[in-house]
């Protein structure tokens, strides 16, 4: 989508994608732009939103790094959060809370396909502690993506406040989308531990029960360091954790230390759920041989095995485990 504003000699300018470039559309583009301040120019017209020229006509004056006030986003452009839209360099981005976001690599990389050609059409969602300090909130695939593609200014919305407000804005539109309820958690425990707000603190700002706020605490709360920092990586799908992982850790005998072997093991294997699930139920329910197998790294070997319904060193009830994870696990 296009945004449209008006440039200081009053015609019709159009953001391609929230990218730096502006067109204005008249026959003297190059000279208008020019004049406006505008860096590299498109001189092709282009067709912008008409709801968003009658809902949010504003008059902007573009500068190299470009300060534009805005009310609200519209819908459908994502996070409909008050603040101001400016440009930024990616030096000036602060990645200190990108341990609390989920990284997915498969989604990434059609992202930086859609950056390529079409530039990045949401802006990065930030706060400013300081000038030429922007604390990332939301937009760590694209930045990432923009880094990838040696593009060294990008837009952001600037949200009012600090970090606390800027995370609490995030939870608030994002429960329904956006944040998957690991990263919900995460979220929450950063405000829990280091901004010292009590659950029922939390539950109030977001205006949702404390019930809520401790489900996603605890999922959070229950999962060691390395656990959560190999889920949240990309390393470890969450899915395989919170179906798979997640139960045996409230059975007796299962400990902290054996999850962390497990799943330091098998992640960043390329495994499908489906595979991760097998593996799981062959290591918490299987013989000592499968376990000691498979935390030495013979992954593949062992799930060969299983496949093939014939695990060495004793067995650990393959048809089981199978008809198991026909009925928890959907295809990869």
């Amino acid at each position: 989508m296009a945004l449209s504003g008006y440039c200081r000699h009053g015609h019709c300018i159009g953001i391609v994608g929230y990218r730096k470039e502006a067109v204005c559309e008249s026959d003297d583009a190059s000279d208008v732009c020019g004049a406006a301040g505008i860096s590299d120019p498109i001189v092709e017209p282009v067709r912008t939103s008409r709801r968003w020229d009658a809902r949010y006509k504003t008059r902007w004056t573009f500068r190299p790094i470009a300060s534009i006030l805005v009310e609200t986003l519209p819908k459908g452009l994502g996070m409909e959060m008050t603040g101001t839209f400016q440009t930024a360099e990616t030096g000036w981005v602060d990645l200190r809370l990108s341990h609390l976001r989920q990284r997915d690599r498969d989604a990434e990389e059609v992202l930086l396909e859609s950056i390529r050609t079409e530039g990045i059409k949401q802006p990065l969602v930030v706060v400013l502690p300081r000038p030429n300090n922007c604390l990332l909130l939301d937009g760590f695939k694209r930045y990432r993506c923009a880094r990838r593609l040696s593009i060294h200014v990008v837009p952001i919305l600037a949200v009012e406040g600090d970090e606390r407000d800027g995370l609490l804005a995030l939870l608030r539109h994002s429960r329904d989308k956006g944040l998957t309820e690991l990263e919900h958690g995460a979220v929450v425990d950063r405000l829990h531990t280091s901004h010292g707000m009590s659950v029922s603190q939390i539950a109030v700002q977001l205006g949702c029960s404390p019930a809520w706020v401790s489900l996603r605490l605890g999922m959070v709360n229950e999962m060691s360091a390395l656990v959560r920092r190999k889920v949240l990586s990309g390393q470890f799908p969450p899915r395989a954790y919170l179906y798979g992982v997640r139960p045996f850790t409230r059975v007796e005998g299962v400990h902290e230390k054996d999850v962390d072997r497990f799943v330091t093991a098998v992640s960043g294997r390329d495994l499908s759920t489906r595979e991760l699930f097998l593996l799981t139920h062959a290591y918490f329910e299987g013989s000592r041989g499968v376990k000691t197998r498979i935390e030495q790294g013979d992954v593949q070997q062992v799930l060969e095995a299983l496949k093939s319904k014939a695990v060495p060193d004793g067995g650990c009830g393959v048809q089981a485990v199978l008809d198991d994870v026909r009925s928890i696990a959907s295809p990869a």
